[in-house]
């Protein structure tokens, strides 16, 4: 059987589930099998997506790590380069 990941976007949050189903379920399936109060009306949302990569990832944090992430590094050193 496939996995797929569930996300509920709601007032207090988000809500994940890993669940299990022979093909990607639709949105009733998901409602009717999962204790959770889904409320379309208030905005909420669900995402249910297949997990292709079962494996966990260790994340190896280093203390370099905790520098500020710059979104734009690499267009920034593109541009110095074209300037040069």
């Amino acid at each position: 059987m496939a996995r797929y990941v569930v996300v509920h976007e709601h007032d207090y949050g988000i809500s994940t589930y890993l669940v299990e189903f022979h093909e990607m379920p639709t949105v009733t399936q998901v409602v009717r099998c999962i204790p959770l109060d889904f409320e379309p009306s208030k905005g909420e949302r669900l995402q249910i997506d297949q997990v292709d990569n079962l494996e966990v990832t260790v994340l190896d944090w280093q203390d370099g790590d905790a520098k500020e992430f710059d979104e734009f590094a690499d267009e920034d050193e593109e541009k110095g380069d074209e300037e040069d």
